[in-house]
């Protein structure tokens, strides 16, 4: 017996991970560039360093990857709708965004 080195099922798998890699490559990606960075001991992303800004929680510590990751995810899921992370900021008494909000964190000088 030969064994057939693309049956139909994984054909279909092949397709379907075909189709998915870009959804894949446009959440997970970015999404790790933004928490690893930000929580790491450089505090912010390489944009944010040259502005000498860093990114802290409440007590002006460091985030955590999980603080990182809800933060990530409040930025993405309000810019979806007309970005409104940024319009919030012109209503708020502190000047800062849903992320702050939500996230009990401050970007710094």
């Amino acid at each position: 017996m030969i064994p057939v080195p693309l049956d139909m099922e994984e054909v279909g798998f092949i397709k379907a991970l075909h189709m998915l890699w870009p959804l894949i490559f446009w959440l997970i990606v970015p999404w790790l560039y933004c928490v690893l960075w930000e929580s790491s001991n450089a505090q912010a992303t390489p944009g944010k360093l040259a502005f000498s800004l860093i990114v802290v929680n409440e007590e002006g510590r460091r985030l955590g990857f999980m603080h990182a990751s809800g933060r990530y995810w409040i930025k993405a899921i309000s810019g979806v709708f007309v970005h409104i992370i940024y319009i919030v900021v012109a209503f708020t008494a502190k000047k800062t965004g849903t992320t702050r909000s939500l996230c009990q964190n401050l970007g710094c000088e």
